[in-house]
């Protein structure tokens, strides 16, 4: 058993399910993750980290059982573009644990936690607020973490022709550098703020300058731009 799994488990059982919804529920959260086009949204990649960060931050939270619950399923469903994602995905968590027994008061709270992940609006509880620094937690990365996930986030959205995601792209990640602070936490803040707004000012540089923006999100051209001399 893996540890992701063991995690699961454990984690399952603070919830109350019964043993066999713990394994099938596991099974089918493998099995949604896996859906393609994913590259950044994965249960060994972004789940994995999201759950990481969580353990350091733990002491921030005022409901960890709802808070964990919301990690593992907030991207359960995904379709590249949808706004439906989060709404669906908190349907998903809600009837699986329904069925499995699991608390009723953790299902509510967890499903107001996922809906914050959609990022169009300032979360205002203490929970929200650290559960939607800990989804953007990967923009405050070294640039080469950052790089990994802008492709990965490129990938995903393979359908989309070049210019109009060059447009939408630089728009989406003009609202985070419009805020007065991407992360809502004091101890996100300081990790990640500064570097945060350093790899979104870059990525958008290249989104905005043809010359720059060839080969960046196929692994082609370096991500520093300082770097290209």
């Amino acid at each position: 058993m893996d540890a992701l799994k063991v995690r699961w488990m454990e984690f399952a059982k603070r919830l109350g399910m019964r043993c066999a919804h713990m394994h099938a529920i596991f099974a089918e959260l493998e099995r949604q993750y896996a859906t393609p086009p994913r590259h950044h949204h994965t249960l060994r990649g972004h789940i994995a980290a999201c759950l990481g960060e969580f353990d350091c931050t733990r002491y921030l939270a005022k409901n960890p059982l709802a808070i964990e619950a919301a990690l593992w399923f907030h991207d359960a469903f995904f379709i590249a573009g949808s706004r439906a994602n989060e709404a669906k995905s908190a349907a998903w968590m809600a009837a699986r644990l329904k069925d499995a027994d699991a608390d009723k008061r953790v299902i509510k709270a967890a499903r107001r936690l996922i809906a914050a992940t959609t990022h169009r609006g300032i979360a205002r509880s203490r929970d929200a607020k650290l559960v939607c620094d800990i989804d953007l937690s990967i923009l405050g990365k070294s640039s080469r973490a950052y790089l990994r996930y802008a492709r990965g986030i490129r990938k995903e959205y393979a359908a989309v022709p070049e210019r109009q995601w060059q447009k939408h792209r630089a728009t989406f990640l003009q609202t985070f550098l419009a805020r007065p602070f991407i992360y809502a936490t004091l101890p996100f803040r300081a990790a990640y703020e500064t570097q945060a707004r350093a790899n979104i000012d870059e990525e958008i540089q290249r989104l905005t300058n043809p010359l720059l923006t060839e080969g960046f999100y196929t692994g082609v051209a370096p991500f520093n731009i300082t770097r290209l001399g």
